[in-house]
Order: C-alpha cells, then sequence, then structure tokens
C-alpha cells in the first residue's frame, strides 16, 4: 500500500475502512487509467488477510482483474495453492504475459502479485523458478520488454522458520528484493536517468521512492505533467534522481523498528542490561498471554522462557539510544519470538511491535482476533461447559 499509494497507514486505513472501491482513486493504478493505460492486477492465495481481503472491492479496481477466476475455488495440494488444475501463481503468470502481449504497443500498467509460493515456508520458491524464468524469455521474444519497464520485487525477505534463529535473518527480512528491467531504448533517451539507476542500486530506497518513480513513469511518457509528493516521506523522490549516499532512515521514513542502517554486535547475555531486557520481554509476552479473548472455555496458557537463542546490540548516536535485539524461545509450544529494546535516558522500553519468528502457530486457534494467534497455547478450562 506504501508503493500503491504514498500515503500512511493511517490514511489508508481511516479511507479504506468502509470498502477497497471508497479508496481506489488513492491507488496509482487509477492514475495510469485516468492518464490513459489500459490497466490490470491480479493476486493469489486470497485467503491471506490482507488490505485487498479484508475490506474487499464490488466493482474491479482495473480494465482487467483476476481475482474472479480464484474466487472460483482455491484449493491447497500440499505445498501448493492450486485453482482448477493448476497452481495459482502459473494462472497469475500467464495472465500477465497474456496481458503484457495484448497491449504491447499501447500504454499498460499492470501489477500481478503471487503469495502462495513464498509465504510460510522458505523452500517454496523454487518451485516457481522455470515460471519465472519461462515468463521473462516469453516477454522478450514477443518484444513487451522493448519498451517496458518492469519491477520485480516483494515487500519483505523471511520473517518465519528455521531461518530466522541466525542473526543474519535480521536484516533478511528487512530488506525485500528490488529488480528492475530497463528497455535499451530508455537507457539511450535518459542516460543520466539511467546512470542514476545504477547509483541508487547501493543506497537506501524504500516503497514511497518507487511510488514517486511510478509516476515519474507517466510524467515521463507525456501522459502526466503533475509533479507530486509522498504524503508519508516528503523528502523521498523518483529513483530516476540520484538518492543522497548520506541518506538515513528518518529521511525515507523508515520506522526505527524496521531500519538496517546499522551493523550489530553479538552482547554477552549476562551483561546487566540484556538481563534486564530479557526480562522486559518476556513480561511483554506473558502479560500479552493473560489479556488475549478466546472463545468460551478455553484460555492461553502463559508462556515462560525457554531458550535465548541470539542477544546483539547497536549504538544510534543520532538519537542517543542503545539498541538491544533478542531472539528466544517461550514453552510451551516452543514458539519463537524477536525483539527490540532501546535504552534512551538511561531507561529501558521495548519497541512495539514483537513479532513471532518461528512457523504459523497452529496451537493458538482460539483467539478471537487472529492477530493474537502467535502468542496463544490454548488450553482448556477445567470444568468449564459451553453454553449453546
Amino acid at each position: 500500500m506504501s508503493l500503491l499509494t504514498g500515503k500512511n497507514m493511517s490514511t489508508i486505513y481511516r479511507a479504506c475502512s468502509s470498502g477497497m472501491d471508497k479508496c481506489n482513486q488513492m491507488l496509482i493504478w487509477s492514475k495510469f487509467q485516468k492518464a490513459g493505460y489500459v490497466t490490470a492486477t491480479g493476486e493469489d492465495y486470497l485467503r491471506l488477510p490482507d488490505t485487498f481481503g479484508k475490506y474487499g472491492y464490488k466493482s474491479a479496481p482495473t480494465d482487467h482483474y483476476l481475482r474472479p477466476l480464484f474466487l472460483t475455488g482455491e484449493h491447497s495440494y500440499g505445498n501448493l495453492v492450486c485453482t482448477k488444475k493448476m497452481a495459482s501463481p502459473n494462472h497469475i503468470l500467464d495472465y500477465a504475459t497474456a496481458f503484457s502481449e495484448t497491449y504491447k504497443d499501447e500504454k499498460f500498467f499492470g501489477m500481478f502479485w503471487f503469495n502462495s509460493y513464498s509465504h510460510n515456508l522458505e523452500n517454496k520458491p523454487q518451485l516457481i523458478d522455470d515460471g519465472i524464468v519461462n515468463y521473462f524469455i516469453r516477454l522478450n521474444s514477443s518484444g513487451v520488454m522493448n519498451n517496458t519497464l518492469i519491477f520485480f520485487l516483494s515487500d519483505h525477505g523471511m520473517r518465519y522458520g528455521k531461518m530466522r534463529e541466525q542473526v543474519e535473518s535480521y536484516y533478511a527480512e528487512r530488506l525485500p528484493m528490488l529488480f528492475i528491467w530497463v528497455p535499451e531504448d530508455f537507457r539511450k533517451k535518459y542516460l543520466q536517468e539511467y546512470i542514476n539507476l545504477e547509483i541508487n542500486q547501493n543506497r537506501l530506497i524504500t516503497p514511497y521512492d518507487l511510488h514517486l518513480t511510478l509516476w515519474d513513469v507517466m510524467i515521463r511518457s507525456k501522459m502526466s505533467t503533475d509533479k507530486i509528493a509522498s504524503e508519508a516521506c516528503p523528502n523521498c523522490d523518483s529513483i530516476f534522481n540520484e538518492i543522497s549516499p548520506y541518506r538515513n532512515c528518518a529521511d525515507a521514513n523508515v520506522d526505527e523498528k524496521w531500519c538496517t542502517c546499522h551493523k550489530m554486535k553479538s552482547v554477552n547475555r549476562t551483561e546487566i542490561d540484556v538481563k534486564h531486557s530479557i526480562e522486559l520481554v518476556v513480561k511483554y509476552l506473558q502479560n500479552k498471554t493473560k489479556n488475549i479473548q478466546t472463545t468460551s472455555c478455553m484460555k492461553c496458557v502463559v508462556l515462560n522462557l525457554k531458550t535465548i537463542l541470539r542477544t546483539h546490540t547497536y549504538r544510534d548516536e543520532s538519537l542517543n539510544s542503545t539498541y538491544f535485539v533478542l531472539a528466544l524461545v517461550m514453552t510451551p509450544g516452543n514458539i519463537g519470538y524477536e525483539a527490540t529494546i532501546v535504552k534512551r535516558n538511561g531507561e529501558l522500553s521495548i519497541m512495539q511491535p514483537t513479532y513471532t519468528i518461528t512457523s504459523y502457530n497452529t496451537r493458538g486457534s482460539c483467539v478471537i482476533e487472529p492477530n493474537h494467534r502467535s502468542y496463544c497455547v490454548c488450553e482448556k478450562i477445567a470444568k468449564c461447559k459451553i453454553k449453546h
């Protein structure tokens, strides 16, 4: 939504709370559509509780819309999410290919997203490798890539599973991938802009910058003359312009929680601040567990510390703050969590939110609010009778 709107999430939730149709004009595909582009979008794995699924569209948000196909019935078969006899992401690749080839001589904007090969497990993206390769081969052979900018990206790195136990995963989660295909004609016509793209490969950029970059595409194609700024990030810019090497997370509106512009070092868990940080996290998780609403005759078991996986620290002089990044396992359920504690003005406080780093907790199905599942191991209350 940051990429599509350039706005703060508070603005997005307020505008979209009564349905996505009410806020569709905020999304950049509507801007492209108004500028004369043919538009399309599609996303698989519809049962995920994302923004679109939560608020929903009553009518198609773009000229072409893939959701009705998946509404005919997505089914899980082992590691695959399928629609009829084909994996859902393959439907998306076929649709994106047909859309691009159909409108290759016109101006078009498509955003296609697949979740089911990579959302939960780390070993499934390889299943779509050949499909993606064949997709680009076909776009190239059909001439689509001669005049089309392609952004190939993710929303984040690995968030759950065994890989998250290692300290490197702290950075991997916070650094989504981004690859851009730039047509040869664009490179010649806008040489400096292409040089800037190469420079910016090693600079801090965000989805807010990409939002402005997409708008910049409209301006350069003479389909819009309006310069805009990102509401959420006034200092952000199109990445066709050189981004400062001195840019920090505050400049780019990256929250402290997600900033990776620091180098962490291991710290002994017996140090007094680390011990107090661990105690703070355990108490936080226990208090959270006690206040979770559950279905009748069920409760969440109070969690206790089982294992400390890693303890690291870094310093931010600009904020006069020291940070402690901890990963630990709580029992019962062997649920792993990663937490960041900040020491500022001599006081330790936990940075919200604290996330689970283990695979989705299947033992938390008694919770009322889905977001609480990762903090709960359900247990039946003794001698409790469910009222009908």
